[in-house]
């Protein structure tokens, strides 16, 4: 690595990365410079980044949070700020899924007219069909056919899955980043018309008053629903059980016998 650069490829395939500082005074990213690094979870980038290719951090499966400092390095990731965590997610968002290449400057995160072109991408995202993308690997051997992702019923379902996901830390962030009316109602729309929605929320580990919260402003926690979910919520989300038993004002120690 040159003292400006991040050369192409450079740490293509560390799957020992779980997390990264780029160096202050780094001027550029090249393209597949962290592709395949699937168990990067955090990475910092300088605002003194001038280009950052879409595909620099292809096959980034576990990215979710792509922070951007000035100064000190030390306190790059600075995980106490809700600022710059939601920041650092809708980055992240914005280089796995969304096409607006205009989004991929770190100079413009943060600013009010980057969140408005990161909504109205974002928008995009949840509007298309949930099977664009989809493209079956089918060059090889048997195994090939029996990869799941090439199922078009079960893409669909972890895409949608995804977008659930993504509307519910959207949503959460409206304290750093108002969301607008028309945002607020295309998401409660689309997390209201899938199942999917329900495996997201018990997939979570994090925020879970204010999820819960959430889902009862949106209106997406009725009596039944609660009682389902308590019921066959995998044993590992019992926090977010408890919450939705205390919740329905039931014996929280009725969440040990579940």
């Amino acid at each position: 690595m040159s003292g400006t650069e991040i050369q192409k490829k450079e740490y293509l395939g560390r799957t020992d990365l779980t997390s990264f500082v780029v160096p202050a005074g780094t001027a550029c990213i090249g393209a597949y410079a962290f592709a395949q690094c699937t168990r990067l979870g955090r990475i910092a980038i300088p605002r003194s980044v001038e280009t950052l290719p879409t595909n620099s951090f292809a096959e980034c499966d576990n990215l979710r949070s792509v922070f951007v400092y000035e100064g000190d390095r030390e306190t790059a990731m600075d995980e106490t700020d809700p600022k710059k965590c939601g920041e650092a997610f809708l980055f992240a968002v914005a280089i796995r899924y969304l096409t607006d290449t205009t989004l991929l400057s770190p100079k413009e995160v943060g600013s009010p007219g980057w969140i408005g072109r990161w909504d109205d991408a974002f928008e995009a995202y949840l509007s298309a069909p949930d099977a664009a993308g989809f493209s079956p690997f089918l060059a090889g051997g048997e195994e090939d056919y029996e990869d799941p992702m090439n199922d078009i019923v079960y893409y669909c379902r972890q895409k949608r899955k995804r977008k659930a996901d993504l509307m519910i830390e959207r949503l959460l962030y409206d304290g750093c980043f108002p969301v607008s009316g028309k945002m607020k109602e295309l998401c409660a729309r689309e997390l209201a018309a899938h199942e999917e929605t329900y495996e997201a929320l018990g997939n979570r580990r994090e925020r879970l008053e204010e999820t819960v919260t959430l889902f009862e402003e949106l209106g997406l926690l009725s009596d039944e629903v609660c009682d389902r979910l308590i019921r066959t919520l995998p044993d590992e989300a019992l926090e977010l059980k408890s919450l939705l038993i205390r919740r329905n004002k039931k014996d929280i120690f009725d969440a040990f016998v579940l």
